[in-house]
């Protein structure tokens, strides 16, 4: 009986952790400067977060239950929801870049934290710009979907060293 207990506890500190990270990556969303055909948010830094701060299974299913609440709710960055925002759009790449990084980056240990950013960053900016491509062009996509965040993901990454500093490194 008492394993029972301590696995239903288990879940549920789980099933909440998955929700907690889904929430804060909604409420990054909504940290954003408007530009175009992508705007500046928080979200890239709110993954690498939950990726240091979660298990591997727990940040996937976070950013994963964060895309199913898309289809439902309009929690995208656009305002939008829906399967095309995910599948067929100028951030569609990106949102697939969140799941790759979500897994790949927890794969790697706390204390490599320019690896583990790095990994974050190529696992999220590489799709992104390829899907960005298909409607800006390749050369506009690198300048619009990679360019012009270098200096915002750079504050993003000191924010999070600063925020994980006691903690992790």
């Amino acid at each position: 009986m008492v394993n029972i207990e301590s696995r239903f506890i288990h879940n549920v500190k789980c099933l909440s952790n998955i929700v907690m990270g889904a929430f804060f990556l909604l409420l990054m969303t909504n940290v954003k400067i408007d530009w175009y055909p992508v705007s500046f948010t928080m979200q890239t830094f709110a993954v690498m977060m939950i990726s240091f701060i979660m298990s591997r299974k727990t940040a996937f299913c976070s950013v994963l239950l964060y895309m199913a609440f898309g289809i439902f709710t309009p929690v995208f960055t656009s305002g939008f929801c829906g399967i095309g925002v995910l599948c067929n759009s100028v951030t569609s790449g990106y949102l697939l870049g969140f799941l790759i990084s979500s897994y790949l980056a927890t794969n790697i240990d706390n204390s490599k934290f320019g690896l583990k950013v790095f990994i974050s960053e190529v696992s999220i900016f590489v799709p992104g710009i390829l899907v960005l491509s298909h409607f800006v062009g390749m050369k506009s996509a690198i300048y619009s979907g990679f360019i012009v965040f270098i200096i915002p993901e750079v504050l993003k990454i000191l924010l999070l060293k600063i925020l994980l500093l006691k903690k992790y490194i």
